[in-house]
């Protein structure tokens, strides 16, 4: 939590249950299902490409609240990169935080 000037005032630990493990792990493995089907269906009909189907694409990450958590780590000392253009360098960026 942050206070009115942007200072850490507190720290929580954000827990998640099995329950949630458990719905995440199932989501995952319904979307490689369903790609192995799209992906060997196209073989099938020996298509050039993969069939069309809709699918979820994620929203690009705000730049304003990149910059924000950026400078929130870098109250504690860390060397943050001068730019992070995706969601891949994000999670790298918090896993060596």
């Amino acid at each position: 939590m942050l206070d009115d000037n942007q200072f850490p005032v507190d720290v929580y630990a954000k827990s998640s249950t099995k329950s949630t493990s458990l719905v995440e792990e199932c989501m995952l493995l319904a979307n490689k299902c369903v790609a192995n089907f799209i992906s060997k269906k196209s073989k099938e009909l020996k298509l050039r490409t993969n069939l069309p189907f809709l699918y979820r694409v994620h929203e690009e990450p705000d730049a304003k609240k990149i910059k924000e958590v950026m400078a929130f780590i870098a109250n504690f000392g860390y060397q943050t990169p001068k730019k992070i253009s995706n969601s891949k360098e994000i999670n790298k960026l918090l896993a060596e935080f």
